[in-house]
């Protein structure tokens, strides 16, 4: 039931996934959220050339974003710049269960 266009943007990045086990391992509705956004890379360089794990470390936290206005429209370089900290919190409990708020007063 997904929308051709959906497939189609999965599909033609189906290379980021082949031959990379652990990319390959991602439930499918996490490649969706992945590729779901895609448009927010496509056309613009830098983007377009960060490195596959880095897209996933922002798309893995896309559902902080969903249903939020006010984070929904934040700029694509403001969400970058909390997830390129990502790294900050993983592993530690009581960051990772900040409030995204409070993550964006930290940042």
């Amino acid at each position: 039931n997904l929308p051709v266009m959906k497939i189609l943007m999965i599909m033609q990045n189906y290379h980021l996934f082949q031959g990379n086990p652990w990319l390959c391992n991602l439930p499918v509705m996490k490649i969706l959220m992945i590729m779901q956004n895609y448009h927010l890379f496509q056309g613009n360089p830098w983007l377009c050339n960060l490195p596959v794990m880095k897209i996933l470390m922002i798309m893995q936290n896309y559902h902080l974003f969903q249903g939020n206005p006010w984070l929904c429209n934040l700029p694509v370089m403001k969400i970058l710049m909390i997830m390129q900290n990502y790294h900050l919190f993983q592993g530690n409990p009581w960051l990772c269960n900040l409030p995204v708020m409070k993550i964006l007063i930290v940042l």
